[in-house]
C-alpha cells in the first residue's frame, strides 16, 4: 500500500471535523505532476541545472513554479500547525479536569470505604474518550509530518533540487506538532488515569456482585422470613402470661390493696359493730 493510500485512510478514520486541517496532499501532488518536465531529456536537463546550482536560492527563485510550490507548502504548514496547537490546548484542559474528577473520586472512596454511592464508571468513560482523542491528534501530527516530507522529496526528485532535509529541519521540525513532546506526556498521563480508574471500577463491580450473590440474597430472605414468623407469633397467639402477676410481683408477695379493696374492707369492718351497739 502506497503512502498516498495510507494518508487517505488516516483522514477517513480521524475526526470528520478535522478533515479540512490536514495537508492537501492530493492537490499538491497534482501540482507537482504539472511541474514535471514533459520528456526525459528535459527532465535530465533540469536535474543537471539544479545540481550545478545546488544550494543556491537564486536558482530556485528564478523558477516561478518552484516558488509557488513552496509558498503553497508554507500555507499548509501553518494550517496544520495552528490547528494542532489549538487542539492540544483543549486536550490539556480536558486532561486536567479528568485528573481533578479522579482526585475527588479517590477522596470519596477514602472517606467511605466500600461505599456504592458513587460509581467510577463515568470517569472511566471520560478517560477512554480523551485517550482516543489524544491518539487521534498524535496520528494527525505524525501523518502530516510525513506528508510534508513526502511532498518535498517528490519535488526534489522531479526538479533535481536537494531541499528536503533543510526544509524539514528549518521549517517543519520547529513546529510543536513535529515532535509533539507534550502530547506524548499527556498520553502517558491519561493512560495512567485510565488504568487507575479501571482498577477502581473492578473493585466497585466486585462489591456490587458480592451484594447480589446467592449467599447474600439467601441471607436477606432468611432474615425477612424470620421477621414474618415473629410477627405472626405475636399477632396470632394470645399472650400466655395474661392474667398472671409478673414474676417480680410474685417474688415481692401480695400486692397492696386498691381503692375498691379498701372500701369493701372498711364496710365489712363497720357493719357488725353497729348491730352490737344497738342491742
Amino acid at each position: 500500500m502506497s503512502f498516498d493510500e495510507i494518508f487517505v485512510q488516516a483522514i477517513r478514520r480521524s475526526n470528520p471535523a478535522w478533515a479540512r486541517f490536514w495537508v492537501s496532499y492530493n492537490e499538491i501532488s497534482a501540482q507537482l505532476e504539472g511541474m514535471r518536465p514533459a520528456d526525459a531529456a528535459a527532465a535530465a536537463a533540469a536535474a543537471k541545472a539544479a545540481k550545478d546550482a545546488e544550494g543556491t536560492l537564486e536558482k530556485m527563485v528564478s523558477r516561478p513554479e518552484v516558488v509557488q510550490f513552496f509558498s503553497r507548502l508554507q500555507k499548509e504548514l501553518l494550517k496544520v500547525s495552528h490547528f494542532f496547537d489549538e487542539a492540544e490546548g483543549l486536550l490539556l484542559t480536558r486532561l486536567q479536569q479528568l485528573d481533578e474528577n479522579f482526585a475527588v473520586q479517590q477522596q470519596r472512596d477514602a472517606m467511605a470505604p466500600g461505599s456504592l454511592a458513587h460509581s467510577p464508571e463515568p470517569i472511566l468513560q471520560a478517560a477512554a474518550i480523551l485517550l482516543s482523542d489524544i491518539l487521534s491528534l498524535k496520528t494527525f501530527a505524525v501523518m502530516n509530518y510525513c506528508a510534508m516530507r513526502k511532498l518535498v522529496e517528490k519535488h526534489d526528485a522531479d526538479q533535481g533540487f536537494a531541499t528536503c532535509e533543510k526544509f524539514m529541519r528549518k521549517c517543519v521540525s520547529t513546529r510543536r506538532f513535529a515532535m509533539h513532546t507534550e502530547l506524548e506526556g499527556m498520553l502517558k498521563a491519561c493512560e495512567g488515569i485510565w488504568h487507575s480508574v479501571s482498577a477502581a471500577c473492578q473493585e466497585y463491580e466486585a462489591r456490587v456482585a458480592q451484594l447480589r450473590s446467592p449467599a447474600a440474597t439467601a441471607g436477606e430472605h432468611e432474615g425477612i422470613a424470620a421477621l414474618l414468623m415473629l410477627q405472626g407469633k405475636n399477632g396470632g397467639k394470645k399472650d400466655s402470661n395474661a392474667g398472671k402477676k409478673p414474676a417480680a410481683a410474685q417474688e415481692l408477695g401480695p400486692a397492696a390493696p386498691g381503692a375498691g379493696d379498701v372500701k369493701c374492707a372498711t364496710k365489712r369492718a363497720k357493719g357488725p359493730g353497729r348491730k352490737r351497739s344497738a342491742k
